[in-house]
């Protein structure tokens, strides 16, 4: 009579221990059942797509979109304006404000990569910057200009040279 009570068990039950469904084989395709979650990967479902127009989407791990349009900048880099660069190295690159200067000596230093803004800057970005920085004083010793200020501007703006971010080195 034992052996009856143990098949009608087996009837009953799928496998393993007796009343026992953890540490079963997985359905055919993976997912469903006691104990599990689903499909492996199908966690977030709709959540994996990233919606742009989301308010709470945050773009500032993303590289920007390069601009389409050429500036000032771009074509000083290529070699197609010829004008006179007052300080170059392998990273940035300054020119004299002759088109209209904000104060007797002006000059623009800008990066020769081009940098839309301070949104979108990262660790190589900001060695960059930290150049173009070491490179305004250097570039001041150089030129004999003392008591400058230095302003950086970014982005779209009538009187800008566009969308590039680049420093103004004002001196009077």
């Amino acid at each position: 009579m034992p052996n009856t009570e143990v098949d009608e068990r087996k009837d009953r039950h799928s496998a393993g221990k007796p009343g026992s469904s953890v540490n079963q084989p997985l359905k055919k395709g993976g997912g469903g059942g006691k104990f599990t979650a689903g499909k492996l990967g199908a966690e977030a479902g709709d959540l994996d797509v990233l919606d742009k127009n989301d308010p709470n989407y945050d773009s500032e791990g993303e590289e920007p979109e390069k601009p389409n349009n050429d500036t000032f900048f771009d074509k000083i880099v290529r070699g197609e304006l010829e004008i006179a660069s007052v300080f170059e190295d392998e990273l940035c690159c300054a020119v004299e404000e002759t088109h209209n200067p904000q104060a007797a000596t002006h000059y623009l230093m800008f990066p020769k990569e081009r940098i839309t803004g301070l949104k979108h800057c990262g660790q190589k970005q900001e060695a960059i910057l930290g150049h173009m920085m070491a490179s305004i004083a250097q570039m001041c010793r150089i030129q004999k200009v003392n008591n400058y200020r230095v302003v950086i501007e970014q982005g779209k703006k009538q009187g800008r040279q566009g969308d590039y971010l680049y420093a103004n080195i004002l001196a009077d």
